[in-house]
């Protein structure tokens, strides 16, 4: 009807300058409207959960949020929780944790999220004291890597709950402790999975 694609606007060079604009309006506010976001949604869903903190110079540190979906995800698959962090997927290199479970069909479901300024000990120790605080029970088994900030984390909060690593650390670094000859020998390979899987 316009003559093309050309003649529609909405090229490259316009969607370029919008997310300019919209960068330029929003500019340093960004942290504050996820907060003034979370604070609307806990106002219209009072089982909406969040909690945040910030430094004395006002900048987000630590987030955490979980809606009614994620909480009945936990309700019902709650039992083993996986506690998880990925790095640097964001443009202020804040930690994304995610918790995470299986359902009954072996599907992954999301109990709760939040971001962290640091990896530290303390600031785990926050996110999970939020977690119980939101979820009321707390986890029969928490699954983690190897990390020793969560370790103490869960350690401090929950001091008698079972942690478990995840298999595919264990399985990805027993290449590189353990001499080539052996890890190739059949018979260890069939012990040591016999014994990860069934123990």
């Amino acid at each position: 009807m316009k003559g093309g694609f050309d003649s529609r606007g909405g090229t490259a060079v316009d969607f370029k300058n919008f997310h300019k604009d919209l960068n330029y309006k929003i500019g340093v506010k960004d942290s504050q409207m996820v907060v003034d976001i979370l604070t609307n949604r806990k106002l219209c869903f009072s089982n909406f959960s969040f909690d945040v903190q910030k430094d004395a110079d006002d900048h987000l540190t630590r987030l955490f949020w979980a809606d009614d979906t994620l909480k009945a995800n936990y309700k019902e698959f709650g039992d083993v929780l996986s506690f998880d962090a990925t790095y640097q997927t964001n443009k202020y290199s804040m930690v994304f944790v995610l918790f995470t479970g299986v359902d009954c069909h072996k599907h992954c479901v999301t109990f709760a999220a939040g971001l962290l300024a640091r990896e530290i000990a303390d600031a785990y120790v926050w996110l999970l004291e939020v977690l119980r605080k939101a979820f009321f029970k707390p986890p029969m088994m928490i699954i983690i890597d190897q990390d020793s900030s969560m370790k103490k984390a869960i350690n401090f909060v929950f001091p008698k709950l079972k942690h478990r690593l995840y298999m595919w650390h264990i399985t990805h670094k027993l290449e590189e402790k353990i001499r080539i000859d052996v890890y190739n020998h059949p018979d260890f390979q069939n012990t040591f999975f016999d014994i990860i899987w069934n123990l």
